[in-house]
């Protein structure tokens, strides 16, 4: 193969080289930004405020209560016997488990109850014992998780990496 002559090679004027040279920063700097915005989002989602154990209790109590419904105490029988800790439903770790989904169908249907004029007032989550009805089953107020912006990545997005060594070499 003939080699090329060297006016063939350096075809760019210096303003093209300028301007790719600034392109290459921009994406360096873009890419730069995407990595900490990665960081700071991973940082975010795992920094979640812990379960206390007052919230923790709150929910045995109600649980373990005459007045909740038989789900619920089927839910503080699984937790007795080590299979899961109330932190966990706090957090949202078992909202697919087939108890709690029926724990959480018993309570709906129990506030349907209650609206509907059967079953009175409900007692205070804090007070399940009070007369008048089950309580539906507390779930403590927990700070919203902050709205993500920018580009969100799912499980089907490829791998681009759209530095220098890619694109211009």
């Amino acid at each position: 193969m003939a080699q090329l002559p060297n006016w063939a090679l350096n075809w760019k004027t210096d303003d093209m080289v300028a301007a790719e040279q600034t392109l290459d920063d921009a994406a360096d700097q873009a890419e730069t930004a995407m990595a900490e915005a990665d960081r700071t989002l991973y940082e975010v989602e795992s920094n979640e405020r812990p379960v206390s154990p007052e919230e923790a209790e709150m929910m045995k109590r109600y649980a373990s209560s005459d007045k909740a419904p038989p789900e619920w105490r089927e839910l503080a029988r699984r937790v007795e016997r080590g299979e899961f800790g109330w932190a966990d439903y706090l957090r949202g770790d078992l909202d697919r488990d087939p108890g709690v989904v029926a724990a959480m169908d018993a309570s709906v249907r129990q506030a349907d109850e209650i609206e509907a004029g059967g079953a009175g007032t409900p007692p205070s989550p804090a007070d399940p014992a009070a007369p008048g009805g089950r309580a539906a089953p507390p779930r403590p107020e927990r700070p919203e998780r902050p709205e993500r912006s920018g580009r969100h990545r799912r499980d089907d997005d490829e791998e681009e990496d759209f530095s220098e060594r890619d694109w211009f070499s």
